[in-house]
């Protein structure tokens, strides 16, 4: 596949994913609004549409911010991140292996079975390569000066999830690539087996339903998956993620499952009415917030990694205060 073959299907794509977005967001906050919120009143149309975009939230300085951010990145950021996604690929790992290992008979027989794993492989290890990426942000302080833009944001709206550094975004969806393409390529070979379309199949309509439901991660609306929490990422879960209080810095990194926060230890789930505040941390917060404007989100990452490289302290201390 060519780059004008990746980014015309980027393009041609938009409207589709852009719609789903909406449908989620919509289904999920109606549901929501409709079944747990205690009203005195009868529901009404009027209060749903109050409830899912309440004005005070998407009119401060954050949210403003991230609904440039986010068409900036529609039509720019983009392309790039889509191209970089598709530069690796899980059958070129096994065309590696197979080139310089020999051919491995196959292993699995069973068609059902095959997919199974193949999916399994798939899946978790482009997911472990989403959760790598994340600690790396946050442990890294080079990482750090890029990602900490993203935890700037004082307000979650579904348009926060476009408030990333370019450089940010372009590594992470690269690493998990990585990760992906080296995870899908060694199974291949160790199981005999090629890629089945039935695979690619289950694969997009797992990251569908993800697609769905991920502008609920940035948004005010507290949905939990009870149980659940522990394995998937719910939106309470990652809404913690955004906490400014330090009980939950660097928690729930995971992508879309947390298997590996609960293997790791970076495993927070929220208890019942708990209550915290968003942004960095208790002091760049409020007129404190460094990020006032959309030039910040692009420029001062830049600025401040340039300031800890001339003082060589870039790799000698942590993310202090998450600063």
């Amino acid at each position: 596949m060519t780059a004008r073959d990746i980014l015309s299907t980027y393009y041609v794509s938009i409207p589709r994913v852009q719609l789903l977005y909406v449908l989620g967001f919509s289904v999920a906050a109606t549901t929501y609004f409709v079944v747990f919120q205690k009203r005195t009143e009868r529901a009404s149309l009027r209060g749903l549409l109050t409830y899912m975009f309440p004005g005070q939230l998407y009119t401060g300085t954050s949210s403003r911010i991230d609904i440039w951010n986010y068409f900036l990145n529609l039509a720019f950021i983009g392309p790039i991140v889509a191209l970089t996604g598709s530069l690796i690929l899980g059958e070129s790992v096994r065309a590696f292996l197979v080139a310089h290992f020999g051919d491995e008979p196959v292993r699995l027989q069973l068609t059902w079975l095959v997919v199974a794993v193949q999916s399994a492989a798939v899946y978790l290890s482009g997911e472990l390569g989403s959760y790598v990426w994340h600690y790396m942000t946050h442990r890294i302080p080079v990482l750090w000066h890029f990602h900490r833009a993203h935890h700037s944001a004082e307000a979650l709206t579904p348009f926060t999830r476009s408030r990333f550094h370019p450089l940010d975004e372009v590594l992470s969806v690269a690493t998990r690539a990585l990760f992906g393409a080296a995870g899908t390529g060694c199974m291949l070979y160790a199981t005999g087996t090629q890629l089945s379309p039935t695979t690619t199949a289950i694969v997009a309509l797992i990251m569908s339903f993800w697609t769905i439901v991920s502008p609920l991660f940035h948004s005010h609306i507290p949905i939990s998956f009870g149980p659940l929490n522990y394995l998937l990422l719910a939106p309470v879960m990652h809404q913690l993620h955004h906490s400014a209080e330090p009980r939950h810095r660097d928690k729930n990194l995971g992508g879309t499952i947390l298997i590996y926060d609960w293997l790791f230890g970076t495993l927070y789930v929220p208890k019942s009415g708990e209550h915290y505040r968003l942004g960095l941390n208790e002091t760049e917060i409020g007129e404190n917030n460094p990020y006032k404007c959309l030039r910040d989100i692009y420029v001062r990452p830049l600025r401040d990694l340039w300031k800890s490289v001339a003082s060589r302290r870039a790799f000698k201390e942590g993310p202090k205060n998450w600063s």
